[in-house]
């Protein structure tokens, strides 16, 4: 395992989507112009490099295209010898990406929560799914790398399948199959949750289905935020819990220091520990799978979490080692940029 060497930057809260899902859905900020200015951005990209990170990604709190500095943060980027993506919903028009681009953006990683009027209903944009496709086709025809991730909720989770095959037909370099998780303004609202979340012992059909294709396909995809005990053990390599999320080449690290690896896998262990049921730690798959979000579990009175007894036949060689099964996925080994 490797330190991941993304740095996140929060650069709006402008947005021209809804999700049901968002992290932010009821913040006070949401949808209002509020910028991150751009020398608080240089001052963290200063910190970010000098502290062993390689690569800026723009996360939000909004969309990232909306942002007023989104050519001139790429430019500076490049400038320090960073490379650069963002995270978007794939609905700017096509000049805007192509100046990212064209400045040196190294890749996107486009929001596909969902195909056709499923994915209007999640995000309240109806005409978001043909935005998207219009985003995609010309990446395919410019040749340019992006990523996509799905947030699984209720109104997708079923269509999971469908959604991974209409990404990889559009070209995807990698899918991140990505649990629902309540941060912040979801708080402990078990109401408010279970409006959302599915007990994961219903996506459980519908997510393997989709991993399977993905596997059959050859493709790269990783599953972010869901129990070992409720998916086929031949997947778990491919599954990245709280506790692995700073040595993800595709995640974000805040802590702006990726020098010391053993310091970055300890902080990793303590978000993982702070984030899981405290029932998980006695399952003997705890050191891969690092224990589930114990908010989500709350809300569905255990979500049905049980204990693993003993390592499967299959992965005994590397069951007694951290990040045994995590340097199993292919995609945990890369460097995180496509260009």
């Amino acid at each position: 395992m490797n330190p991941c060497r993304k740095v996140g930057l929060d650069v709006t809260w402008r947005c021209n989507w809804r999700c049901t899902h968002c992290f932010y859905r009821w913040g006070a900020d949401l949808h209002k112009h509020v910028d991150t200015p751009l020398d608080e951005c240089y001052a963290k990209l200063t910190r970010a490099k000098a502290g062993g990170m390689n690569h800026a990604v723009m996360v939000g709190f909004g969309e990232p295209t909306l942002y007023p500095q989104a050519a001139a943060l790429v430019k500076m980027c490049r400038t320090m010898g960073l490379a650069c993506s963002m995270i978007t919903n794939g609905t700017a028009f096509l000049d805007k990406y192509a100046e990212l681009f064209a400045l040196g953006l190294d890749h996107v990683h486009v929001s596909s929560h969902a195909t056709g009027e499923t994915l209007d209903a999640i995000t309240g944009d109806y005409g978001a799914w043909a935005k998207q496709c219009v985003l995609k086709a010309w990446l395919g025809r410019e040749k340019l790398p992006y990523r996509s991730n799905v947030t699984i909720q209720r109104l997708n989770y079923a269509k999971l399948p469908e959604i991974v095959a209409a990404d990889m037909e559009q070209g995807a370099w990698q899918q991140v199959l990505l649990g629902f998780l309540p941060h912040y303004e979801w708080g402990t609202d078990r109401d408010r949750l279970r409006e959302i979340a599915v007990h994961p012992g219903l996506i459980r059909p519908y997510l393997e289905e989709a991993a399977f294709l993905l596997l059959e396909a050859g493709r790269r995809f990783s599953i972010r935020y869901h129990p070992f005990c409720h998916i086929d053990e031949s997947l778990w390599p491919y599954v990245t819990n709280a506790r692995y999320v700073f040595m993800d080449p595709f995640e974000w690290n805040y802590t702006l220091d990726a020098r010391d690896a053993g310091a970055v896998w300890k902080a990793s262990v303590a978000c993982g520990e702070a984030a899981a049921c405290p029932s998980c730690k006695g399952c003997a798959a705890y050191r891969h799978c690092g224990g589930w979000n114990r908010t989500y579990a709350a809300a569905f009175d255990g979500a049905g979490l049980h204990h693993i007894k003993k390592a499967p036949a299959m992965w005994e060689n590397v069951w007694e080692q951290d990040g045994g099964l995590f340097d199993l996925n292919p995609t945990n080994a890369h460097s995180g940029t496509l260009r």
